[in-house]
């Protein structure tokens, strides 16, 4: 799969960047203010940190005791295993077996994920309807093509959160859905003690568990505020980037706006990380924004902020940790 990634990349870039523009792109990095890259990879490292106190902070919603450098672990094995497969699909199964490993209960970790995949797409759902509302100068720019694309993410994200419910207070669903996964780690030679279990034993008194954060309504509130926290983060790096190459002209709320408007774009594509789309929106996008001279040069350093580098530094420290834990286990 991380071929496949790396080769879709490829021919992205490729596609993107000819001879001059690459020179162009060159000769922009000797404008770029090295303080804004150090604020870019803060805002990247904060965005995990956040992302782990929050499942830390969900976690205990159940009694489940997870520590914040347990909880920056899911947030990575999330983030990368959703990035290198088709619309982000392998982050959760692949986050539940390791929740798994450290003696999560099945049925918490699924109501989980569940209420974070909801929560993400929650946060993109109002605040891309907040930029059609309040930023259509911005969106008034967009060619048609990628209004379609905006507008066609938005209805896939709503339809996707109506999916969503359904899959957490379906029992029926959700024994399918769970079977479904298990199949699929039983093909990979893993989990396999759990997956010759009776899924209604696994289950238990699954209606308890929705019952619990029904009870902790000020609980969920607050993790779903902290979802917001780090979409928002998450799209701040676009202006960061702008700022970097000493630009001016529009406001941290224009380009809020436009990581807004990829994003919600982009997330329902069946392409890993949404390459492609994604780096042909920005483009066409910052072109408007950037000035002609800092157009690919903005748009492949938000994208390497938010995608290439923590793609790659997240499969080293994942690679490193299942090491490290398979020595643990051999002795």
């Amino acid at each position: 799969m991380f071929l496949v990634l790396s080769l879709i990349i490829y021919l992205t870039l490729n596609s993107i960047y000819d001879k001059e523009t690459f020179n162009t792109m060159i000769h922009g990095f000797k404008d770029l203010n090295i303080a804004y890259i150090f604020i870019a990879l803060f805002l990247t490292c904060l965005y995990f940190i956040i992302y782990g106190y929050y499942y830390s902070y969900t976690f205990k919603v159940f009694n489940v005791d997870v520590k914040l450098p347990k909880g920056i672990f899911y947030a990575m094995v999330e983030f990368y295993f959703s990035g290198i497969t088709p619309s982000a699909t392998g982050g959760q199964p692949v986050q539940m077996y390791y929740m798994t490993k450290d003696k999560i209960p099945i049925k918490n970790s699924y109501i989980t994920l569940l209420i974070n995949t909801l929560y993400f797409k929650i946060a993109i759902i109002v605040l891309g309807i907040f930029v059609l509302i309040l930023k259509n100068d911005i969106i008034l720019k967009f060619q048609p093509i990628h209004l379609g694309f905006l507008y066609f993410g938005l209805i896939c994200d709503i339809l996707f959160c109506i999916l969503l419910l359904l899959l957490l207070f379906n029992r029926k669903l959700i024994k399918k859905c769970l079977e479904l996964i298990f199949k699929f780690f039983k093909k990979l030679k893993v989990f396999k003690k759990y997956t010759d279990r009776d899924i209604d034993e696994i289950l238990g008194d699954y209606k308890e568990d929705l019952n619990i954060l029904i009870n902790n309504k000020a609980k969920m509130n607050y993790s779903l505020f902290l979802v917001f926290i780090l979409r928002i983060i998450n799209f701040s790096i676009a202006y960061v980037v702008y700022k970097g190459l000493g630009l001016s002209g529009y406001s941290y709320f224009d380009l809020l706006a436009i990581q807004i408007s990829v994003q919600l774009a982009i997330e329902m594509v069946p392409i890993p990380g949404g390459s492609y789309v994604s780096e042909k929106m920005f483009f066409y996008i910052f072109s408007i924004v950037f000035s002609t001279a800092f157009a690919s040069l903005g748009m492949l350093m938000t994208r390497a902020f938010l995608f290439y580098i923590p793609i790659v530094v997240l499969g080293i420290i994942i690679f490193i940790y299942n090491i490290v834990n398979n020595i643990k286990d051999f002795f």
